[in-house]
């Protein structure tokens, strides 16, 4: 393996991004089918997908999610831990898991410090947006709604994602991730993390425009930003950089219009809303007082609870999985 990959793996292994998940005994209803040959594939990544139950309509168009591991985890992992499998399973959309290859990255870490990963028509961006393509040509895909989540190293890939192809994600979640092309080496992107450079939202808007490419007509994605409060991986002050980014992005100041400070009455969960001019909320950030770097997910039958704790997936009083789900409008 070249020198520069060992390097930038350790790096980003010890310091960047860091998410791993235990391995339970795994149901029917978590394991997951890879496809091999889903299109081009400039990153080299590996696709992913939870096979629909029996039950699904094929005829019915269905809403896309597509679910971005953390540093030293696997699709299947996220999968049993996340919960995203089951909510699918009940609501009736469709997963698919874009996972990262040792090749790449020694530590799987997306590689979203990297500007050829980043960029629209190449590397890893460009393999997701291939496996979104083959996901629409081959199921019935209602193409309006698609949507992208990650966390940690994943979350700023699909920041870059939602940066890269505005065109085809309605919207993106990142939770503990960072700004579009905050970083471009992983010298950087340790910078960044622990302290987030003092750019103003214009600035940081820009680097959006700049990976736009050709989809000047289109319109920027919905951004849901959830962040930790005590994560000492990922400064929380990177979901405030996020904010300047995507308000500016379209067009808002970066002053909420509404918080919630007891979101679904648990007095540790905030949300705040950022309105544009005809009501809708372009950007939204979820602040969780006392969470670290870690994802909540809250086991159990009812309809807002689900996912199964383990390392860095932490049983806490809500589950970020049906909240992210309930933005992306995915519940009946």
């Amino acid at each position: 393996m070249p020198k520069h990959l060992k390097t930038l793996g350790a790096v980003a292994h010890a310091l960047v991004f860091i998410l791993a998940s235990s391995a339970p005994q795994r149901s029917i209803a978590q394991e997951l089918i890879e496809v091999a040959d889903f299109g081009p594939d400039p990153g080299n990544l590996r696709m992913f997908v939870h096979q629909a139950p029996a039950h699904f309509d094929s005829s019915a168009a269905r809403p896309l999610v597509v679910v971005l591991h953390g540093c030293g985890q696997t699709a299947q992992g996220f999968a049993e831990h996340s919960g995203w499998n089951e909510l699918a399973d009940r609501e009736g959309f469709r997963v698919i898991y874009p996972q990262q290859r040792t090749g790449n990255n020694v530590s799987r870490c997306f590689n979203w410090f990297q500007e050829k990963d980043i960029t629209r028509g190449s590397g890893e961006v460009a393999s997701i947006n291939s496996m979104v393509l083959y996901a629409v040509n081959n199921w019935n895909i209602d193409s309006t709604r698609i949507h992208i989540m990650g966390a940690s190293a994943g979350a700023a890939m699909a920041v870059a994602a939602g940066a890269c192809y505005p065109e085809v994600f309605a919207t993106v979640a990142s939770f503990a991730g960072g700004p579009y092309k905050c970083a471009l080496s992983a010298v950087a992107a340790l910078r960044e993390m622990s302290n987030p450079s003092p750019l103003e939202p214009a600035e940081r808007a820009a680097l959006i425009t700049s990976g736009k490419g050709k989809s000047e007509a289109q319109d920027y994605p919905r951004v849901v930003i959830m962040h930790g409060l005590r994560d000492h991986t990922v400064d929380p002050d990177n979901a405030l950089a996020l904010v300047d980014q995507w308000t500016a992005a379209h067009g808002i100041d970066n002053v909420a219009d509404t918080i919630d400070t007891a979101f679904l009455d648990h007095p540790n969960v905030e949300r705040s809303v950022y309105a544009d001019g005809s009501g809708e909320s372009p950007v939204v950030l979820y602040s969780f007082t006392d969470l670290g770097h870690v994802l909540p997910i809250d086991p159990g039958e009812g309809p807002a609870e689900g996912g199964r704790a383990g390392t860095f997936f932490v049983d806490h009083v809500v589950h970020s999985t049906y909240i992210i789900a309930r933005e992306f409008g995915l519940l009946d």
